[in-house]
């Protein structure tokens, strides 16, 4: 009977060990699939690439991000959690594209300048012509109007 006792004894022993090798296993194997996750979203941006008010967004997701990463217990919701994140930094524009909209901006406001000065040069003409039209038109009237006669010495 002793032998039995201490058997069983034994067996429990090595069971639990058994299954405190296999918890630390796993536990190890989620705590990879952790740092591969944070990894995986730190590889997904480049902060260089944005400028301070998205890189400080950017940060506050990734910090955001990480901390439910290191909660997660299945490859399923970290790879959510690294989607999600990856969606919101594509929403955010990068120094480059700002860069562009900002070179299209300027091009479009030189265009209405150079079609504002245009537009004034040609009211300016237009008056201009209109100015000289009527002077010519004045002229045309007072070169020999007036009184024939030279003055009011026939009524005397």
């Amino acid at each position: 009977m002793k032998k039995g006792v201490i058997a069983t004894i034994v067996l429990a022993l090595l069971a639990g060990c058994g299954f405190g090798g296999w918890k630390y296993y796993e536990n190890k194997k989620i705590e990879e699939m952790r740092e591969a996750g944070v990894a995986e979203l730190q590889a997904s941006v480049n902060l260089a690439d944005y400028r301070e008010d998205e890189q400080k967004q950017i940060k506050d997701i990734l910090s955001e991000t990480e901390t439910k990463i290191r909660e997660s217990e299945d490859q399923e919701a970290v790879d959510a959690l690294v989607k999600g994140a990856s969606a919101e930094f594509s929403g955010l524009k990068t120094d480059a594209q700002y860069t562009k909209e900002e070179e299209e901006e300027r091009k479009r406001q030189e265009e209405l300048e150079r079609k504002k000065k245009e537009e004034e040069e040609r009211r300016a003409a237009e008056e201009a012509a209109a100015a000289a039209a009527s002077k010519k038109k004045s002229k045309k009237k007072s070169s020999g109007g007036g009184c024939v006669g030279g003055g009011s010495d026939a009524f005397y």
